[in-house]
């Protein structure tokens, strides 16, 4: 076989290879331990799970958001937004750890994110239609 050149890293140096600078260079290609059975997947792909989870979290925040709203607003009417807004976080960001595989922080993070946006798109979005119609209440 031709030389085959990889780079794998500060491990030790496999049989029937020599080092070259920073890389090693070998007569038959070895495959560096722990990376067996790694599927090969591209940028864009973990990109669009993340547009997904957003999109998934967003929407599924929305509906509980909606669903909780009459209580918190006959409950606690004073704390109504707060409450409101905190609770679209916390469904976010639960929903976007169930919906995580394998787990990262950084899905909690975008769909608690996605559900407290969505919160304040939808109350802006109703302040603007009231402003619209004339009704008073202008209040963010």
């Amino acid at each position: 076989m031709s030389n085959k050149s990889i780079d794998i890293g500060l491990g030790p140096m496999p049989s029937g290879c020599k080092r070259e600078g920073r890389e090693i260079v070998c007569e038959e290609l070895v495959e560096p331990k722990g990376v067996e059975g790694i599927e090969e997947w591209s940028k864009t792909d973990v990109f669009l799970g993340h547009i997904y989870l957003v999109v998934i979290a967003a929407i599924l925040s929305f509906a509980l958001t909606q669903v909780i709203k009459p209580f918190i607003s006959k409950k606690w009417k004073e704390h109504e937004d707060a409450l409101i807004r905190l609770f679209a976080i916390a469904v976010g960001g639960l929903i976007a750890y169930t919906l995580s595989d394998p787990f990262e922080m950084i899905d909690v993070y975008l769909g608690a994110s996605a559900g407290v946006l969505n919160a304040f798109v939808i109350k802006v979005f109703k302040l603007k239609v009231k402003k619209s119609l004339g009704v008073e209440d202008s209040e963010v």
